[in-house]
């Protein structure tokens, strides 16, 4: 696949994504707690969640994912979301081109449309965390599920 087909796909890709989180973000907020007491059931599952930011983690760049590993991802990040109800780890995934992620702000109130991933071994659960796929700043007015 040349690089102008696979810019295509990506573009694709990448409004598939945006439909998804879109219609995502019509749906109810979920509690925080609601997923971390039922994680099972939301695994793999897209939600939105809202929450105050804290404990930002940032990631240099770092190679590529396994299908293209010299291929650099730049603006990755993870940081802490908690409402009233408990708080969750969201995982950024960054971009392969530098300075398109803009990261949030520690204190900052915002809504993500995320993927729940649920790891267990040994049958114990051991991680329950969020993969972002849309984050939205919360005004101050808006009222949500899951406000603190």
């Amino acid at each position: 696949m040349g690089a102008h087909e696979l810019g295509w796909c990506r573009v694709l890709v990448a409004s598939i994504i945006l439909a998804i989180a879109s219609q995502v973000l019509a749906d109810d907020v979920v509690p925080i707690g609601v997923i971390l007491s039922s994680s099972t059931s939301y695994n793999l599952r897209m939600v939105t969640v809202d929450g105050i930011v804290s404990d930002v983690k940032k990631y240099p760049p770092h190679s590529g994912v396994s299908g293209a590993p010299d291929i650099p991802i730049y603006g990755s990040y993870v940081f802490v979301l908690a409402d009233e109800t408990g708080s969750i780890e969201v995982e950024v995934l960054g971009s392969v081109q530098s300075g398109l992620v803009v990261p949030v702000i520690e204190g900052e109130r915002v809504k993500v449309v995320a993927q729940i991933q649920t790891s267990s071994q040994n049958g114990l659960q051991y991680l329950v965390r969020a993969i972002a796929k849309l984050i939205q700043p919360v005004p101050n007015n808006e009222i949500g599920g899951g406000k603190p």
